[in-house]
């Protein structure tokens, strides 16, 4: 793989990659974990400085241990498809190439001396750039392993460390590709999403597709150290009317952790009639170390005061 220079990022271009695995379905219709599960054990060699290609036994035995501890129910432990299937993406390759005719039965049977592993300039881009190797490996999470043992996953592919510091993101904040990217955003999303798939706003218990993770003090505006304070800047919110509400300034969350109204809600019934059953709730995310973001968000964004003409909405 060849790692592009900009307007693309060396770790852009591998996350893009990451995203478009081509990976099949299992027996329950979710994404097989076989190439996920085989990227994080790979992820881990590069970290800790081993040989960028593995032979086949040894991935074989390692990968297939993964599939059954953390791979899908009912799939099968066969490390062989993985290893080739990598193949056909920019970031891995073969020390040679398998047989075009029953390669699989033949990597399975006779253990041939083929070696596996990260090309050239990604393995050199994880040994020298932690950060680099912690985002591909927060992607692999947040995209295959919601439901999985993440601190046993990650100690089992000698990533342990990871694990104990998942609450204190050091990635880079915001990189550039086509466009900016919130380096923090899978971390933020799924921090919020452990403690409960739940709209800090209204309370409703929703499916994940249907939360974000939103910014009580307005991203743009927060210092860097506070956009790092993943556990008090941000809050769940639901996508059903609370995280534009909060957004655009119509509700607020009081001093004492209370969902406020704004005043010109009564120029526009549709969305009063909609706010008002937020109005008094005591708001989840509200603790003594974010009150003070749900305050710059009172003083900058809530509207404070009724519109001369109320208007309808359509």
């Amino acid at each position: 793989m060849e790692l592009e220079e900009d307007p693309v990022s060396p770790i852009e271009a591998v996350l893009a990659s990451v995203i478009k695995l081509n990976v099949q379905p299992s027996r329950d219709g979710s994404r097989k974990r076989h190439q996920p599960l085989t990227l994080l054990w790979a992820i881990g060699r590069a970290v800790r400085g081993e040989e960028r290609m593995a032979e086949w036994p040894e991935l074989k035995k390692a990968v297939a241990g993964l599939i059954r501890k953390f791979g899908k129910a009912g799939d099968a432990a066969t490390p062989q498809y993985p290893f080739v299937a990598l193949h056909n993406t920019r970031l891995w390759e073969l020390s040679e190439p398998p047989p075009r005719d029953h390669h699989l039965t033949w990597l399975n049977s006779a253990d041939p001396p083929i070696r596996g592993g990260f090309t050239r300039p990604l393995h050199d881009l994880f040994t020298r750039s932690r950060a680099a190797a912690d985002l591909v490996v927060d992607q692999l999470l947040h995209d295959y392993f919601d439901d999985a043992d993440e601190a046993a996953l990650l100690g089992a592919v000698g990533l342990a460390d990871v694990a104990a510091a998942r609450r204190d993101f050091t990635g880079s904040l915001t990189y550039n590709a086509m466009v900016a990217r919130r380096g923090e955003q899978a971390m933020l999303r799924r921090l919020l999403i452990n403690g409960g798939a739940r709209c800090a706003l209204c309370g409703a218990e929703l499916p994940e597709t249907f939360l974000v993770a939103a910014h009580i003090k307005r991203r743009t505006d927060c210092e860097e150290r506070e956009r790092r304070d993943l556990d008090n800047v941000a809050m769940l919110a639901c996508t059903l009317g609370c995280d534009s509400l909060y957004e655009h300034g119509y509700i607020k969350v009081s001093d004492g952790g209370l969902v406020e109204l704004s005043p010109e809600l009564v120029g526009h019934p549709r969305l009063h009639e909609h706010a008002s059953r937020l109005a008094g709730r005591a708001v989840a995310a509200w603790s003594d170390s974010s009150r003070h973001y749900f305050a710059w968000h009172a003083t900058n964004v809530f509207r404070t005061q009724a519109r001369d003409e109320p208007r309808q909405d359509r």
